[in-house]
């Protein structure tokens, strides 16, 4: 069987599922995604007509059978009803003000990007030599920043040597490369309010497991930060409207920070409440944080819905409806309607 049957015959089989399920009781309010008579996302992507005339949830997962096919499940927001699903996704996704969502493709050193509803790709941007595992898009120039992982080698699919930033000026055309001599590999990047790009990562040194670095707008290289605090792991970088922020994964929480300089300092702390709780990236978006999470070393089978910047536990969340095939839920954006 080729590939491309298999691929077909898979995700076949996990539709028989539905998109609905039982949970877990959390105390939060469930939002179940359809099932019985409700379309179910098959081989190709689909979107239910009119959803893109509201916002948008778009949760990256991967369909385990046999393969880690990437998936990417879309919702109405802030309802959280199934509304579509798209056959392409990634560890970590983002969106511009227009509503258009990038999916970085680590393993094809490319970046597709589709608009707000849409169920196939209106670009592609390449990433010569490189394994771009997260982006962000600067609100007031459009600008794109693809966060690379490492220097990539597509014929052995193996990581050869440090990662970059790339910038893609109004999200079009060949990047821009920046590196830092103190980071290794690259994990996320967020845009401040200026136009400045703030990127964490793992340092070059084995005792520097976190690195942080600040591409000024308009600046020619990356600037180290020194944080008063260091997370556990690199996580989300983004902008909550009024500060930079930094998500620790294990324990969750999200640090919003005020940055002098070469200097940041930590002037507030979201922190998220459950037993042994595990989260993936965040997305913050008009007083709320959505993101995948789970119990500490299993899949993160849910979304869950937080006050920002309250934390504490989920007041609602989405399931993963395919249960046992859907091998996790991985990133998550909101899309806006324009």
């Amino acid at each position: 069987m080729s590939f491309k049957s298999f691929l077909a015959a898979c995700t076949a089989l996990a539709v028989l599922s539905g998109c609905g399920g039982g949970a877990v009781g959390t105390g939060a309010p469930l939002i179940a995604s359809p099932a019985g008579g409700a379309k179910a996302p098959g081989a190709r992507s689909w979107i239910e007509p009119g959803a893109a005339r509201g916002d948008l949830l778009y949760a990256t997962g991967s369909l385990n059978c046999g393969y880690n096919v990437p998936y990417t499940c879309v919702y109405s927001y802030p309802s959280g009803k199934l509304v579509g699903a798209l056959a392409v996704g990634n560890e970590s996704i983002c969106s511009d003000r227009k509503g258009n969502v990038f999916f970085p493709d680590e393993y094809n050193s490319s970046v597709l990007e589709y608009a707000h509803g849409g169920t196939t790709p209106f670009a592609v941007l390449n990433d010569p030599g490189y394994r771009p595992v997260s982006c962000s898009v600067d609100p007031r120039s459009g600008d794109l920043a693809i966060i690379n992982d490492c220097a990539f080698q597509l014929s052995t699919k193996y990581c050869i040597g440090p990662g970059s930033v790339a910038i893609y000026r109004r999200a079009k055309g060949r990047p821009i490369f920046y590196q830092d001599d103190a980071i290794d590999a690259y994990r996320y990047g967020g845009y401040d309010g200026e136009g400045n790009l703030f990127v964490d990562g793992v340092g070059t040194q084995p005792s520097e497991l976190f690195a942080f670095a600040e591409l000024p707008r308009g600046g020619p290289s990356l600037t180290n930060v020194t944080l008063d605090e260091i997370p556990n792991a690199p996580g989300q970088v983004q902008w909550d409207g009024s500060a930079i922020t930094i998500e620790d994964e294990i324990p969750p929480a999200v640090y919003r920070l005020n940055i002098s300089g070469s200097t940041g300092s930590v002037v507030g702390v979201t922190h998220f409440r459950g037993k042994s709780m595990q989260i993936g990236p965040t997305w913050i978006h008009a007083g709320a944080i959505v993101a995948p999470y789970g119990v500490r070393g299993k899949f993160d089978k849910f979304i869950g819905f937080w006050r920002y910047p309250a934390g504490g536990k989920a007041s609602k969340r989405i399931v993963n409806g395919f249960v046992s095939k859907v091998r996790s839920f991985d990133g998550v954006t909101i899309s806006v309607a324009r």
